[in-house]
């Protein structure tokens, strides 16, 4: 009987461990349609082009530096326009 071991590195592992699912394609779409700079980010600015995005973006801006990345949109409850 033959046995074989995988070997994997901790790094590898971690790594793993680490990856998160990606927003679903409408929170995508609805960013970049947002992110008119497309730096990644939405500012304050950016979301008043979203009736309800102005009120719900310091709640949204988990990090407190006045913009949100696209975790932190994901994770807001906004309806599309």
């Amino acid at each position: 009987m033959k046995i074989s071991r995988t070997v994997i590195s901790m790094a590898a592992l971690l790594g793993a461990l680490l990856i998160q699912p990606l927003p679903a394609d409408d929170n995508i779409s609805a960013f970049s349609k947002l992110d008119v700079d497309r730096d990644g980010f939405i500012t304050e600015t950016e979301a008043l082009a979203h009736a309800e995005l102005p009120d719900a973006f310091a709640e949204g801006d988990e990090n407190n530096d006045g913009r949100l990345d696209m975790d932190e949109f994901a994770k807001l409850e906004i309806t599309d326009e």
